[in-house]
């Protein structure tokens, strides 16, 4: 059985202020893109879990989540391989869609029966972007980033996906954001009605201000693709992809080449907006 792991952009992303116990109040709409990894399980006599033909470490989040499923409920051994296409310390969730993938696989390959809510509280131990991956196309994220709240996911068709060399640790880009970064507000109210009205509003990301000082090409790869005239340009999550959103494909396209001598790694997408049953079996 194959399953799908979508990535996700963060469009919105608000830091409301700093925690007592020193973590961060957000407030964020993200949505899944076609960008994936995907997952593949087969019956086994033990337990193997494979990446570019190694096996992965124990710290892997498919290792892990497929550790508390069976602490959960007990299967029989399996050998999930992951052929991975989105970017590590990216912004893009891969990991934690990966985890999700994994508890969602196994619960399907081997007919647990376990519900969306225990998916989600499985995942939950796993990194607060894991309940989202579960059943969620798009969603309101607040608190600390464990308070998900499902919208009505809206279609971007012209999304150019860019990195610079190298990654960005989240722990050091919030390590490193200080109040100064979250002092000016976005226009969240603008950026809902408008997203509930099926329209892309104004793009915000508190966070970029601590990434680009961690890494400058970030900020100099986004001053990059903002020279391409897109409608919206913007660092996802705590970074280090960019994200632009263009017209029409030929836009794109003609950004794509330009762009590509910038960037390490780059990709076209879009969003995805109904929901289809992610297994490929």
């Amino acid at each position: 059985m194959k399953i799908k792991a979508h990535a996700k952009l963060n469009f919105y992303l608000e830091i409301l202020g700093k925690r007592p116990d020193g973590f961060h109040n957000l407030r964020s709409i993200m949505q899944q893109i076609r960008l994936h990894d995907v997952l593949v399980f087969h019956q086994s006599n033990q337990d193997q879990f494979i990446s570019r033909n190694r096996p992965m470490k124990q710290n892997n989040l498919v290792v892990r989540a497929a550790q508390q499923l069976k602490q959960a409920i007990d299967f029989p051994p399996v050998r999930v391989e992951l052929n991975k296409q989105i970017p590590v310390g990216a912004g893009l969730g891969g990991g934690s869609s990966d985890a999700a993938a994994t508890i969602v696989g196994l619960n399907r390959f081997f007919s647990l029966g376990l519900s969306n809510h225990d998916l989600k509280q499985i995942g939950s131990t796993l990194g607060s972007d894991v309940p989202f991956f579960i059943d969620s196309r798009a969603a309101l994220v607040e608190g600390t980033g464990v308070d998900i709240t499902p919208v009505s996911p809206i279609d971007v068709p012209h999304i150019l996906l860019a990195r610079p060399k190298g990654k960005i640790s989240t722990v050091d880009v919030y390590r490193t954001l200080q109040p100064s970064d979250y002092d000016c507000t976005g226009e969240f109210d603008l950026f809902t009605k408008s997203w509930n009205n099926g329209i892309l509003g104004p793009c915000f990301n508190h966070l970029e201000a601590p990434a680009f000082r961690l890494d400058s090409r970030v900020s100099h790869l986004k001053e990059q693709m903002q020279q391409t005239k897109p409608l919206d340009c913007i660092m996802t999550g705590s970074g280090n992809v960019v994200f632009a959103v263009y017209r029409s494909r030929t836009e794109l396209e003609a950004a794509r080449q330009e762009i590509s001598r910038y960037a390490q790694w780059i990709r076209a997408t879009s969003t995805i907006k109904e929901y289809n049953d992610k297994s490929n079996s």
